[in-house]
């Protein structure tokens, strides 16, 4: 009884290994990859995403995607950068107070090398907050984010004001080297 089980028990094993469209090393499958890479937008450089924005022409995900992608809160992908000599550059979208592109980097294998937000995002939404922002992304990988926000003091029924009471500007800088993202450069300046 126990050797039929333990026969039972392998050929479940091998079964679900055969199936599974990663190897043991995390390689996703060839045709899945290529599956995904082609139902992208393909996003010329230089490119300027304007951040804050209620819509995006986004490529929407499903269930194969999750095999790439295992956070699954992405509500789409914007798209891959038309370079793809070497790696695959691909922006997806995350759901916020608005949409926050991430830029994630995929080997030719579709392993996630790494990750960068590409807004700065430390501002909430309140009652007379502007939020304005862009990220560029150069031909030769330079990443160059500025989110900028203005605030206006509310009464108790929402009405803002009409002279600001605070605003913030942040920077960054990134450049993408062998696969890597590399942080070149933070700034936040908020005037008193």
């Amino acid at each position: 009884m126990s050797r039929a089980l333990l026969i039972v028990l392998i050929l479940g094993l091998l079964n679900s290994c055969s199936t599974n469209p990663k190897t043991s090393k995390g390689i996703i499958d060839n045709q899945l990859l290529q599956d995904f890479i082609s139902k992208q937008h393909i996003l010329q450089l230089p490119l300027r995403i304007d951040l804050y924005q209620p819509t995006y022409n986004l490529s929407k995900l499903d269930d194969t995607d999750s095999l790439i992608f295992k956070d699954g809160s992405s509500v789409g992908c914007l798209g891959i950068l038309s370079d793809t000599s070497q790696f695959y550059y691909i922006i997806r979208m995350f759901p916020g107070d608005d949409l926050c592109p991430v830029l994630y980097i995929l080997n030719k294998n579709g392993i996630i090398s790494d990750k960068a937000n590409l807004y700065i995002g430390k501002y909430g939404f309140d009652c007379g907050t502007h939020l304005y922002g862009y990220t560029s992304i150069g031909k030769d990988l330079r990443i160059y984010t500025q989110d900028s926000l203005v605030q206006y003091k509310c009464d108790s029924v929402g009405k803002e004001g009409e002279v600001p009471i605070k605003s913030a500007v942040g920077t960054q800088e990134m450049s993408i080297i062998n696969g890597k993202i590399e942080q070149l450069k933070f700034m936040e300046r908020t005037p008193k």
